[in-house]
């Protein structure tokens, strides 16, 4: 049974990360013309997206707290972000909107003692990726940042441990190990770009970002 739920697991945080890929068109057409199917550009070939202006820190988790929304608040990135529940359904988990993370269902809850807790969101968002998500700039995240997470009004508070980079279809089997001390991973996408069928330009690799429990 314990086999057949990390399977499951695994390909709903596959499809998962997928949805949370951003893309951007071809926009130079004549000096990339020569590039093909399967071709690559760095992440920093596109222009940066813009990062809206946000409230203080204190005021976003303050809002937050009002509003009595679960939400994870990542202090040194000044981000305050709500989490809803992102459920497997017909094999698919769907990232939240644009302002959101989905916490995985079939992961282990924010807080445990045991597993890892799964959030993913975002790197960039709206139209061609030209706006910030909510996770953008998390990958840079410095060893030894704090990330708290409210969740059911309960807070538990996350160093960062490191970073690992996987290819876009591919996650690390410890993301489904249900044993160990609880730790919380981050999941967005990054760069290189590679060109699609479709002729369009993907976000190719994902980004975990591993935390531990304080």
């Amino acid at each position: 049974m314990r086999l057949r739920l990390v399977q499951v697991l695994g390909v709903a945080l596959t499809l998962l990360v997928m949805a949370a890929c951003g893309w951007m068109p071809t926009t130079d057409g004549q000096s990339r013309a020569s590039l093909l199917e399967g071709d690559t550009l760095p992440l920093n070939a596109f222009p940066d997206p813009v990062v809206r202006a946000k409230p203080t820190h204190a005021v976003q988790e303050a809002a937050a707290e009002k509003a009595r929304v679960d939400y994870i608040s990542i202090p040194s990135m000044r981000t305050v972000i709500p989490i809803v529940v992102s459920r497997v359904v017909g094999g698919r988990a769907v990232v939240p909107a644009a302002d959101q993370v989905g916490w995985l269902n079939t992961s282990a809850r924010p807080g445990a003692r045991h597993g890892v807790t799964v959030l993913a969101g975002h790197l960039t968002t709206g139209p061609k990726g030209a706006d910030a998500g909510p996770l953008y700039g998390a990958e840079n995240l410095a060893k030894g940042a704090e990330v708290k997470v409210v969740w059911k009004s309960r807070t538990t508070t996350y160093r960062v441990s490191g970073v690992s980079k996987h290819a876009r279809n591919a996650l690390p089997p410890r993301l489904f190990d249900p044993n160990g001390r609880g730790r919380l991973a981050l999941i967005t996408c990054t760069g290189p770009y590679v060109k699609g069928r479709d002729g369009q330009w993907w976000l190719s690799r994902n980004a975990v970002i591993w935390a531990e429990k304080v």
